[in-house]
Order: structure tokens, then C-alpha cells, then sequence
């Protein structure tokens, strides 16, 4: 998985080919709905028209679920190796960090060979590579997963209310078979084994829609993790400030979550915390707040002692961070 590779620095080309395994991971999810549809109109067809689907139908519909099943059940694997590979490289990334606050560790990391001059040298800008790919791709493969759960959720909402009007029209179904037909009684066990496949789709996709929010929370946090170093470089060593210009939209994730599940007396409180456990050394910097900015949509981080400020023009809800 090109997730892995990006720590091995071989840039955008390993980038593109991550995107591509994502984009095919994204495909096989249309794939999986083109193939509930076909169920959809199955079912839509035999409630209007009161048609019993023979056994051929039947069978027909067991082997679509049957793909259906397989197409979840290897979507599930391939998003959890993707994850998997993306955590390791940010695994790799805090190891090799042995000590991320230790000065001497950082100029050894970084490649430098000669003393901190401050300047921006093309040398000292390649060892903070990694981290900046590493979190393009973890912002990316959020945003794939959030938006692959959304569908999954709404997907699954049509499903239930279609099942919700399957089982009215069900009762009536039989009820016509029972009094007009009784020839054939073989139709409503027909029909019966019609609508548990059906019920088997929605746990099919309740199932895969427990796997995304895993999915998706286990990429936030690694992409947290990786912060954290970027964080913990650019607190410590203030000529690192021209070394890394470089906005983190994850960071609002974090506060945005906060701030969401905690209610609207206890956001900006739960939201300042959050922010100060994870990403800011005690012992050197304040307690974080998030306030209200005059610039929606920028942030303005204190990293040290002085008056020096980080500016992230990516933050999901607008607002300033200040010590």
C-alpha cells in the first residue's frame, strides 16, 4: 500500500498510486449499489404488481446477495489494509522520532549536518517531507471514509423504508394469495424467503457501516498521532518556524469533534482540553482555547513563550486557537 511507502520518501508518485487504490476502493462501493438496486427494482416490481417472484427469481436474487456479501466483505478488508498501512507509516514515523522534543534527535532526523542556521535550506526542508505526505494522505483518506459512510447511512435509510413498505404490502400479498389462490402455496413461502434476503441487505449494511466509523476513527487518530509530532517540532525550536508553513486541516477535526459531543455549555471548555491533552507539552505552553475569529475559517496558534503565531487557513469551523 502506498501509505506505507510515503515514510520511504518517494513523493507524489506513491501519493497518486494511494489515490488510485482509493478510487478503486470507491468504485467496488458503486459496484455494491448497482447490485442493491437491481434488488430495489425486484422488490418495487412484485409490490406493485403483486407479483410473487418464482424460483428462479429467487435464486437469481440469493446469488446477487451472495456478491453483495463478498463485495462487502472485501471492501471491509481492503479499507482495514489500507488503514493498517497508513497506521504503520505513522507508527514508523513516532519511532524513528525516538524523542520528537530532544533537539539533538531532531537535527539528526532532519539531516542536518552543520549547526541550526535558521535559513531555509532545501536540505532541511526534505526531513519534514514525510510528515506533510503523510498527513495529506491521512486528510484524504478521512474525507473518502466520511463520504463512503454517508452514502453507506443513506443507502441503508432507503433500504429500511423500503422494507418498512414491503412488510404493509406483504400482509397484503398474502392475504390476496391466501383468498385467491390456494393452488399455490408455495408463493407465500416464496415471498417469505424474498423478504428475510431483504432483511439480510439492511444487516449486511449495518454491518458495513459499523466497519466505516471504525475505519474512520482509526484514521483520525493516527492522523492526531502524527500532529502531535508535527506539534511537538514546531513548539520546541522556534527557527523552526520557518521550516513549516504548513497548514494541518486535521487539527480542527479533533477540536470540531470536541466541540460537537459535548453540548453548548461545555463546548469551548471540552474543546480547550482536548486540544491541550493530545497536542501540547505541559510543561511549555498554556492551556489552549478556541474563541470566536474575526477571519472565518483561519486559525492563529501561540506554539511558544513568544508572540509568534502559526497561521492554518484550513480549519473546518473558523475561529482562532491562542495560549
Amino acid at each position: 500500500m502506498a501509505a506505507g511507502v510515503l515514510w520511504g520518501g518517494q513523493g507524489m508518485g506513491d501519493y497518486r498510486r494511494f489515490h488510485e487504490e482509493i478510487s478503486r476502493i470507491a468504485t467496488a462501493f458503486q459496484a455494491m449499489w448497482d447490485e442493491l438496486a437491481t434488488s430495489e427494482a425486484m422488490l418495487s416490481r412484485g409490490v406493485k404488481d403483486r407479483h410473487v417472484p418464482d424460483v428462479a427469481d429467487l435464486e437469481a436474487e440469493a446469488e446477487r446477495q451472495a456478491r453483495v456479501t463478498m463485495m462487502g466483505d472485501g471492501l471491509e478488508a481492503d479499507l482495514a489494509k489500507a488503514v493498517g498501512a497508513f497506521g504503520d507509516a505513522v507508527t514508523r514515523l513516532r519511532q524513528t522520532f525516538d524523542d520528537p522534543v530532544e533537539p539533538t534527535s531532531l537535527k539528526r532526523i532532519l539531516g542536518w549536518t552543520t549547526k541550526w542556521s535558521g535559513q531555509r535550506s532545501g536540505q532541511n526542508r526534505t526531513g519534514i517531507e514525510p510528515v506533510k505526505q503523510l498527513l495529506d494522505v491521512g486528510n484524504a483518506f478521512y474525507t473518502l471514509l466520511d463520504k463512503e459512510r454517508v452514502a453507506l447511512m443513506m443507502g441503508r435509510y432507503r433500504f429500511e423504508r423500503g422494507l418498512l413498505d414491503l412488510a404493509d404490502h406483504r400482509r397484503e400479498l398474502v392475504r390476496g394469495l391466501m383468498g385467491e389462490d390456494l393452488s399455490k402455496p408455495d408463493a407465500v413461502g416464496r415471498t417469505e424467503g424474498l423478504f428475510r434476503l431483504m432483511n439480510g441487505i439492511t444487516d449486511r449494511m449495518n454491518a458495513s457501516v459499523m466497519t466505516l466509523n471504525i475505519l474512520r476513527h482509526k484514521v483520525l487518530f493516527d492522523t492526531g498521532d502524527l500532529l502531535a509530532v508535527h506539534q511537538a517540532l514546531w513548539q520546541r525550536d522556534p527557527p523552526l518556524q520557518g521550516l513549516l508553513p504548513y497548514s494541518v486541516p486535521v487539527a480542527g477535526v479533533f477540536a470540531e469533534s470536541a466541540w460537537r459531543a459535548s453540548g453548548a455549555g461545555q463546548a469551548k471548555r471540552a474543546a480547550q482540553q482536548a486540544f491541550a491533552d493530545r497536542f501540547l507539552p505541559k510543561a511549555e505552553t498554556d492551556p489552549v482555547s478556541v474563541t470566536d475569529g474575526s477571519e472565518p475559517g483561519e486559525v492563529t496558534a501561540v506554539t511558544s513563550a513568544s508572540d509568534g503565531r502559526w497561521r492554518m487557513p484550513h480549519w473546518p469551523f473558523g475561529g482562532y486557537l491562542r495560549s
